[in-house]
């Protein structure tokens, strides 16, 4: 009985195993995984060896293409030696390549790794690292970008292993493979570095704007890729340059609400949507008229004809607005969108047979979305967006039920969230609580792709995203803390284990205050802030920006957690850290006061002599949070360079001093 009991635990331990993907490894290589970003899902070490650095040969198989061989250089360079073609020249090789059709590298066999491979999901991306005698370690995948991922985790390990010529290399043995097939960011600039940070973290998807036109005959056209930004990098186009990182470029024709700015109005006014002015600052377009389509269609055509592009990204108008034309009217501005998009694609595929395109959904969609849904065939991607259900930061899920069947049916859907407090503020947030939250949703869920939005500036958001790039590749590997050690031991940070802590406890509570919108509910129009202190609302605790807040007393415990963080903060040396603790903190006070004087304030009642001092009181010290708040932004901001966040991060710091000073004026 007991060894049949025993028999159960073993089994149940290897299916656990296999179902959750537990990394296999002992307690003693826990230092070599706290350099992984992400970790792997699959992972065992058979020990270390050390020697010296000249010894060490890296052996890039012949005929290896662009990929792989920008990996083999990336570490060779690292490394500080020469790429060999052939094995047995060094005393220790790293054999980095593609498997042929036999599962064989440079003559070494992993004929068995390679059917394993075949069987994964997103196995084009899949890899292994396998250790082949004493002095070998092979890294290999079946398609070139498996190989590259190989090659990262390698030099994550190998990053701070080098001493006076002499290298520490892991005996690693590594199965590996990404839960979601895109995993990046879209904007309309990303520099060279930054593509190659987010390559390093498998990060394998950039969406960028780029600059349409329509020129005097009509036709639309292309005049650069992205938009801003560099073109060309390293005397190759930027597109291809991205590809040689394993990052797939998309290029975005932008909302068709926007096209304005292209010129295609000027030479097609019969465009302009029934009911819409050129004036507006958003313009349907009559999508029942051809024109649309075939200026699409050139734009499909610009772009698929540049090199390293074959997918492109189309986004529906933004904002809820209807062409009143009888066609438009009847079937609905989105429905006939897409139809103009897909007529588009039909006609660019006739050209670029490979091409591929996804549409953006948006909030001027979302009424629409599931007649949109019906309306894409099987070989179109679909991205969810929304201005305020995606572009948002609370604690709720958010891919809703007709979402979660289209992808449960095997079609291809994406979700373009922020990994930002808002995309009209900049603030600092490091929180694994809510980038694990989103990213497990989305993968538990069945998409595909994650689209990201951090703006102005990725290096403002350095953890969040590297937490992206974490859990979309490995959604349930690594807790919270885990993480958080990961990052901080990776940035050679005093004290990993306190500063781990210290992300845990404050990415709790800044989760709460940012999921709450502070400060993006002081952004006039939005939220019910100015409204609030304008008609003597009495305010709700539990509701809008007390969301997560619904007792008094929860103030004083996120206040209590600030100052535990902000005690370690003070001791880790990393001014970023003790700048970000002291925002959240004050934006927590700044909430609590808010609501200690709309409390007082509300019902157009004079309040006595007694609760006149009380709101003085309450004045002083919001005062006093907007203040500290926004001197610790600066101080925050001038760590990255001079003018890095940019004019939203101007309009921040405006935010807190315009509702201040309203709540002041409103209680004169």
């Amino acid at each position: 009985m007991k060894n049949r009991s025993l028999l159960y635990l073993i089994a149940l331990s290897v299916l656990y195993s296999f179902f959750f993907c537990l990394p296999v490894y002992s307690a003693g290589h826990q230092e070599w995984l706290n350099r992984l970003i992400p970790l792997p899902k699959e992972i065992r070490f058979d020990g270390e060896i050390t020697v010296a650095v000249k010894d060490v040969s890296v052996c890039l198989r012949p005929g290896a293409g662009p990929v792989e061989r920008n990996a083999a250089e990336e570490l060779a360079s690292l490394l500080g030696t020469n790429i060999r073609t052939s094995t047995g020249a060094g005393k220790f090789e790293i054999v980095i390549g593609m498997v042929d059709s036999r599962g064989t590298v440079m003559g070494i066999n992993l004929a068995g790794e390679t059917e394993r491979l075949k069987t994964l999901p997103n196995s084009e991306q899949a890899y292994v690292i396998r250790r082949k005698e004493s002095n070998r370690l092979v890294l290999a995948g079946i398609d070139e970008r498996g190989v590259y991922y190989a090659v990262q985790t390698l030099e994550q390990l190998l990053g701070n292993r080098f001493d006076r010529g002499m290298v520490t290399i892991p005996l690693a043995e590594v199965t590996d493979w990404p839960d979601l097939k895109y995993r990046g960011m879209w904007d309309d600039t990303f520099p060279a570095d930054q593509i190659e940070w987010m390559a390093s973290l498998k990060m394998n998807l950039v969406d960028c704007l780029t600059n349409l036109t329509v020129d005097e005959d009509g036709h639309g056209r292309v005049t650069a890729i992205p938009s801003k930004g560099p073109t060309e990098i390293e005397g190759v186009d930027f597109p291809t340059f991205c590809a040689r990182h394993a990052v797939h470029f998309v290029p975005i024709i932008l909302h068709l609400s926007h096209l304005e700015r292209t010129g295609i109005y000027k030479k097609y006014p019969d465009l302009i949507g029934r009911g819409a002015t050129i004036d507006d600052r958003f313009i349907p377009p009559c999508a029942n008229r051809p024109e649309l389509a075939a200026v699409l269609a050139d734009w499909m055509e610009a772009l698929a004809g540049q090199p390293s592009v074959d997918e492109i990204s189309i986004w529906l108008s933004e904002v809820e607005q209807q062409c009143d034309c009888e066609e438009c009217r009847k079937a609905g501005q989105y429905v006939m969108e897409t139809r103009a998009i897909l007529k588009a694609y039909e006609r660019a595929r006739v050209k670029y047979p490979n091409l591929r395109i996804r549409i953006l959904l948006t909030q001027g969609s979302y009424p629409t979305n599931e007649k949109i849904l019906a309306e894409i065939p099987g070989d179109v991607g679909v991205v969810y967006y929304h201005g305020e259900k995606t572009y948002d930061s609370s604690r709720e899920p958010m891919i809703y039920f007709p979402l979660r069947e289209y992808a449960a049916r095997g079609r291809m859907l994406g979700v373009c969230p922020q990994l930002t407090v808002s995309w009209a503020v900049v603030c600092p947030w490091s929180s694994p609580q809510f980038v694990r939250a989103r990213m497990n949703e989305y993968v538990d869920k069945g998409l595909t792709l994650l689209s990201a939005y951090a703006t102005p500036n990725l290096m403002l958001y350095e953890f969040n995203i590297a937490a992206a790039a974490e859990w979309s590749w490995n959604a349930h590997g690594r807790s919270e803390r885990d993480f958080a050690l990961a990052w901080v031991t990776r940035r050679g940070m005093k004290n990993p284990g306190a500063a781990a802590d210290w992300a845990v406890l404050l990415g709790s509570v800044s989760w709460d205050i940012y999921g709450s919108a502070v400060p993006f509910n002081f952004v006039p129009g939005f939220g019910i802030t100015r409204r609030m202190i304008e008609n003597r609302v009495r305010p709700i605790l539990g509701e809008d920006m007390f969301r997560y807040f619904p007792t008094t007393g929860d103030f004083d415990r996120a206040l209590e957690k600030c100052d535990r963080a902000l005690a370690i903060a003070r001791t880790l040396d990393d001014p970023k850290i003790l700048e970000e603790t002291t925002v959240v903190r004050g934006y927590i006070v700044m909430a609590r006061e808010i609501y200690e004087i709309t409390e007082r304030i509300s019902g157009g009642v004079a309040p006595d002599d007694s609760v006149r001092k009380e709101i003085e009181m309450h004045l002083e010290k919001l005062t006093g949070a907007c203040s500290g708040t926004n001197d610790a932004l600066k101080r925050w901001e001038a760590l990255f360079g001079e003018g890095a966040g940019g004019g939203r991060f101007t309009g921040t710091l405006k935010l807190s001093e315009d509702i201040t000073a309203m709540i002041r004026e409103s209680i004169r």
